[in-house]
């Protein structure tokens, strides 16, 4: 159960960095 956890949460993460890569291109000025 802890490994599926462990996977929810990277996956969050990577989410969380697409997102924000994404907004960075869209916008140059947005500081995370």
């Amino acid at each position: 159960m802890q490994k599926v956890a462990d996977e929810l949460f990277i996956s969050q993460q990577n989410v969380l960095e697409n997102v924000s890569f994404i907004s960075i291109a869209l916008n140059p000025e947005f500081e995370v």
